[in-house]
């Protein structure tokens, strides 16, 4: 029977999405998915996703994803500075 893939809903919190069809994860908010957010874990993240078929058979396994930490450009309004 046919599969649709599903992200666990305890995890509607992350920035990443699925196909439901194809079960291929892409990133829905490249903002939100960063390092900082994420340090407190190391910058890894772990999410269940969900596969059932149409029989009412189902299975699901978790996934991590490791977010590298990038040199940001730096923000001067930060330091005060406004005009150069």
């Amino acid at each position: 029977g046919e599969v649709t893939y599903s992200i666990s809903s305890e995890y509607n919190y992350l920035p990443i999405a699925i196909d439901s069809k194809t079960g291929v994860v892409t990133v829905s908010d490249s903002e939100e998915l960063n390092y900082e957010r994420f340090s407190y874990t190391d910058g890894k993240i772990t999410f269940k996703i969900e596969a059932r078929d149409t029989t009412g058979g189902w299975t699901s396994k978790d996934f991590t994803l490791a977010i590298k930490d990038l040199n940001d450009a730096p923000d001067f309004q930060q330091f005060g500075q406004t005009e150069f």
